[in-house]
């Protein structure tokens, strides 16, 4: 005996979730929109202070500006063609289904761009023997360092007389999910707060570390980061 039978079938409502990770890059950059083709950002140079005495002849200073710019020649983008009836016909193949995943690719296309221009920034690794300063070697990120490397960044920031800005405008820190678990460990270990709000369940990524009179964002990320951290030059300039 062979019945012939059509079966039910069962669709899912909308697609399957995707993975995506936060970005940050909003956050911790100076973000500029323009329509201008070239974007200028000039700084001046300080100038000299000078000792002299009553009676004597002092030097006027010149004041020099230094023009610094961008030319805007080059674009992310990620055009899809879909065709009007397939649009009209699929209930997945919405228009806004596909923008906000375009969205979700472009920040993230955008974020890569912004760590790989990591070479114009003032780099912070170790200089040997494991001391942490103005250094291009990678840092080894441990328990015993983690530490080390928060203080090294704000030692690094006032050296380079940076604390004003700093405080009015936040020092980050990007750390890959490795690392990240690292310092989670550490503030766990260290801090009541922390650690009473781990043993609750509520493991953080985006938390409060070190606050004083300035804040420092804990950012996870990518574990393909090439460095555990970045932050602006240290040359008296954004």
């Amino acid at each position: 005996m062979s019945n012939s039978l059509i079966y039910a079938e069962d669709w899912a409502v909308k697609l399957q979730e995707r993975l995506s990770e936060p970005t940050k890059w909003k956050d911790i950059c100076n973000l500029e929109y323009t329509n201008m083709r070239v974007l200028h950002n000039p700084y001046m140079s300080d100038a000299t202070v000078q000792s002299g005495t009553r009676g004597t002849a002092y030097t006027m200073q010149d004041a020099t500006q230094t023009d610094e710019s961008v030319t805007i020649n080059n674009y992310k983008i990620l055009p899809q063609v879909i065709d009007r009836a397939d649009l009209a016909q699929s209930t997945y193949s919405t228009q806004m289904v596909l923008a906000d995943r375009q969205g979700i690719l472009l920040n993230e296309a955008i974020e890569t761009a912004v760590y790989a221009d990591y070479a114009n920034l003032t780099a912070f690794g170790d200089t040997g023997g494991g001391v942490l300063g103005l250094a291009s070697t990678a840092i080894t990120v441990s328990a015993t360092n983690i530490d080390d490397i928060i203080r090294g960044v704000k030692q690094q920031i006032n050296t380079a007389k940076g604390q004003a800005l700093a405080a009015r405008n936040g020092v980050f820190i990007v750390w890959r999910p490795a690392d990240m678990a690292i310092l989670e460990s550490f503030m766990q270990a260290n801090g009541f707060l922390m650690a009473d709000k781990a043993l609750g369940g509520a493991g953080a990524t985006d938390s409060e570390f070190l606050r004083h009179r300035r804040r420092h964002r804990l950012y996870g990320r990518d574990p393909l980061c090439f460095q555990p951290l970045g932050f602006w030059p240290l040359d008296g300039r954004r």
